[in-house]
């Protein structure tokens, strides 16, 4: 009978083979007492130095594509410390790369194996404390910046005008995305001055703009930007990470691509949903878990489309980031759905310098060699949703 039967149960539920070291055996640790004077407030804290973990659960490593059990695992992990007060997080340990040295692996661990909430046990969290954000409710709609113009009106008036040229330039048809995406430009704004004369691109969830991201114009005869000059600026406060972008209309589609920005999903089409970023947070990890099942459920596709940056180091204890979205989507989002993710890894360039046509003959090619069914166009087109599914 192993110590810690609900941290046992739950890591053979989620990574199916655990083998147990020094069974029986009890946690050892040495207290001990740190004191920090901040002007005239003193602080004490208790923190434990572990002598002996005891019983440890060794599993395959998720984060560096270990075969051979190089994770290990305390019993007393994720258990409420009653001298410290902490969840014991850092009893576990990756022998082969040191993976959760990083203290975002080991939150992510906690996800994989009791959920975002962490150990039921445990009164409260271990991350900080998130908003429930399970509907669209939860959302609040976010002021459009001053002087917005569609780009099809943009088009109509100005065929030459320095957003529509950038456009045209990149291969977007200025119309098309204003009536799939609703792209503006803004001419001038005084409530987000950042946002004059930029591409203005809603990011919207559920019919709810929760924000605005400005995208910078350039061409060879405009003046060059700053050097400190964001090429994105989202509005303050945008929770971004927990929606992304176009979600809600991707996951209506069998096959369905992410992304890192909004250029890149207007490549793939309204099938592709962005991250707005390299990695896939735990709450968009949640949003899409909750979406999948309301329309093609098992029979979906997620293809990871993020750009490579192949000439960019990868920090140490780090994976690439296509590797770590991969992990998280095959961990996350439940068993039905693990060997149905193609990680994409373009040969050059990055989607969104990549034709559409192009795009889709690389994910053909890779889902053939792993037989996934992959559909595009009007083959995947949008499922109602299941009737048995509750929005």
């Amino acid at each position: 009978m192993p110590l810690n039967r609900r941290l046992y149960e739950a890591l053979r539920a989620r990574f199916g083979r655990v083998r147990i070291v020094h069974p029986g055996e009890p946690f050892q640790a040495h207290y001990k007492k740190k004191i920090s004077v901040d002007g005239t407030a003193v602080r004490v804290r208790m923190y434990s130095v572990p002598v002996a973990w005891g019983e440890t659960y060794r599993i395959n490593c998720p984060f560096c594509g270990d075969s051979k059990g190089h994770l290990y695992i305390c019993h007393r992990w994720d258990e409420t410390d009653e001298k410290t007060g902490s969840y014991n997080l850092h009893l576990a340990y990756c022998f082969r790369r040191g993976c959760l040295e990083n203290p975002d692996q080991r939150l992510y661990l906690e996800h994989l194996v009791y959920g975002f909430r962490g150990n039921p046990a445990n009164s409260q969290p271990v991350a900080a404390p998130v908003e429930e954000v399970s509907s669209a409710t939860a959302l609040k709609e976010v002021a459009p910046p001053e002087d917005l113009v569609p780009l099809d009106e943009l088009l109509a008036r100005d065929p030459e005008h320095p957003a529509i040229r950038y456009l045209k330039g990149r291969g977007f048809r200025p119309d098309v995305l204003a009536r799939q995406y609703g792209v503006a430009y803004c001419e001038r704004s005084r409530r987000y001055p950042t946002m004059t004369r930029r591409i203005a691109i809603p990011l919207r969830f559920g019919g709810v703009t929760y924000g605005w991201q400005g995208r910078l114009i350039e061409l060879p005869d405009l003046p060059p930007p700053r050097q400190d000059t964001p090429k994105y600026w989202t509005t303050p406060g945008s929770p971004k990470g927990i929606y992304g972008y176009n979600l809600d209309v991707a996951v209506q589609y069998q096959t369905i691509v992410v992304v890192e920005g909004p250029t890149d999903a207007w490549r793939v089409g309204q099938q592709a949903f962005a991250l707005l970023g390299k990695a896939l947070s735990y709450q968009l990890l949640d949003r899409l878990r909750e979406l999948l099942p309301r329309y093609w459920g098992p029979e979906s596709t997620i293809v990871v489309l993020l750009d490579p940056d192949r000439d960019k180091p990868i920090p140490r204890n780090r994976r690439h980031h296509i590797d770590e979205a991969v992990t998280k989507l095959r961990y996350g989002i439940g068993a039905d759905y693990r060997n149905r993710i193609l990680p994409i890894y373009l040969p050059e360039g990055d989607p969104g310098s990549t034709p559409r046509v192009r795009l889709r003959e690389i994910i053909k090619e890779e889902a053939k060699k792993r037989n996934l069914e992959v559909r595009f166009g009007d083959a995947a087109r949008y499922r109602a949703p299941h009737p048995e599914v509750q929005p």
